[in-house]
């Protein structure tokens, strides 16, 4: 996702560190956390707990040694939202980032709902569809095509109707772009209930 023609990492990461700047919060969940992407934005002195979960025991490990010593609150969970049940204490703010395309759409949500405090901001980013660049944007690395059967594009329609029925307020969406030029959608839910 780093590399210069696919320039997800660097985007998601940047959209992340506005929303901590913005919203200020003690507690943090990053979900679909890879080896660490963005949790360089997070300031250590305003935000004391960070909870980080990922499908790959690989990136995890290579996250907590990465990360542990810069973020002392650091919590790290080898988990699929689609099948784990955690007990994780809730949290103030919840960043899923390019997620929720890899799980069924309300088994997903109800996963990021069962961590969000009262009042928690949620924020997700989803792709959209394109009719010029792959959903799985092609790279030197083959074997990330394997995730394209795995992928469905989840409509802001769903994605708001979904996170509504659990709960969640919109409080605004907002359209974002690669430097390659995919497009995503950035919606920003208030935990409700």
């Amino acid at each position: 996702m780093a590399l210069p023609t696919v320039a997800q990492a660097r985007l998601l990461s940047e959209e992340l560190g506005g929303m901590l700047r913005s919203c200020k919060p003690r507690s943090v969940a990053i979900i679909g956390s890879a080896g660490g992407n963005g949790l360089d934005q997070i300031d250590s002195g305003v935000t004391s707990r960070v909870v980080a979960v990922d499908i790959d025991p690989a990136y995890t490990t290579e996250l907590e040694r990465r990360f542990a010593k810069r973020l002392p609150g650091l919590e790290v969970y080898v988990a699929d939202i689609e099948n784990t049940r955690l007990r994780i204490p809730s949290v103030e703010f919840v960043y899923a980032a390019l997620v929720l395309e890899y799980v069924d759409l309300n088994t997903g949500l109800a996963w990021l709902k069962s961590i969000c405090a009262p009042g928690a901001t949620m924020t997700t980013v989803t792709q959209r569809a394109s009719a010029v660049i792959a959903s799985v944007t092609p790279s030197p690395f083959a074997s990330l095509q394997t995730l394209a059967p795995a992928m469905r594009l989840v409509s802001s329609i769903a994605l708001e109707a979904s996170a509504e029925r659990l709960g969640f307020s919109l409080q605004s969406i907002r359209e974002v772009r690669s430097l390659p030029g995919k497009n995503f959608s950035l919606h920003i839910f208030e935990s409700m209930r």
